[in-house]
């Protein structure tokens, strides 16, 4: 930490004599970093002809740029949120553990798994929704 500097105000008295009033200014700092962090989210709705409203939740896996097919037998998801309930048919991710970071921009993969319920089959999505992640300073 740098020192602080001493700032003396030299003012005239009434007999013209010079008094000296010290001032302790406040160092500003000359360089200020920030450092971004993202938490990706993701959302799923799933829409039924019939049936009424499924009943069963998903399950979003998060896949890295090292399984840009979501392969079960390729690297292993980078986030996981299992069990994520659908409200009126909407489900979202409450990712807050999973960041990218400047050291670590990547585009991304998301999966949505579907189990089915008593009245509608599973389904999974496609491994083609990009999330390009990309933090530039500057």
């Amino acid at each position: 930490m740098g020192r602080r500097p001493t700032l003396s105000v030299h003012a005239i008295g009434v007999s013209g004599a010079a008094l000296v009033h010290p001032v302790v200014a406040a160092v500003l700092p000359s360089i200020i970093s920030t450092a971004q962090e993202l938490f990706p989210q993701d959302s799923a709705t799933l829409s039924v002809s019939s049936g009424g409203t499924p009943a069963a939740s998903v399950d979003l896996f998060l896949y890295g740029p090292n399984n840009t097919t979501c392969a079960p037998n390729g690297a292993a998801p980078v986030h996981t949120e299992p069990n994520v309930n659908f409200t009126k048919g909407w489900a979202e991710t409450s990712n807050d553990t999973f960041s990218v970071s400047l050291a670590t921009s990547e585009v991304d993969h998301w999966k949505v798994v579907y189990d089915s319920d008593n009245t509608h089959i599973g389904v999974t999505s496609d491994c083609d929704e990009k999330l390009p992640l990309t933090i530039e300073n500057g």
